[in-house]
């Protein structure tokens, strides 16, 4: 995901999140790995959140407990913000 989205258009991450405690607080493409919980901590109504896991809908109900709105699949974020014509171009 991070060369064919993060990195060619730019986005703006603050950080990745990820389930597997063993990744949290390494680093990965030169972003910090956390744990869930801190998106809790942070301010999740300005948060968008874009999904990269192959098992999306497990990920979006756990969002949803946290109470964070925004979230994508990124293949959902591909198709509608990049358009499904460079999508097919990248895959």
């Amino acid at each position: 995901c991070f060369d064919k989205v993060i990195d060619a258009y730019h986005l703006d991450v603050e950080y990745i999140v990820d389930n597997d405690f063993r990744k949290w607080y390494t680093d990965y493409f030169g972003y910090e790995i956390r744990e869930p919980q801190c998106m809790v901590r942070d301010d999740c109504n300005d948060m968008v959140v874009l999904i990269t896991s192959i098992y999306p809908f497990r990920i979006e109900q756990q969002l949803i407990g946290m109470g964070i709105k925004y979230y994508y699949s990124f293949l959902l974020f591909l198709e509608r913000h990049i358009g499904k014509q460079q999508f097919m171009v990248y895959f």
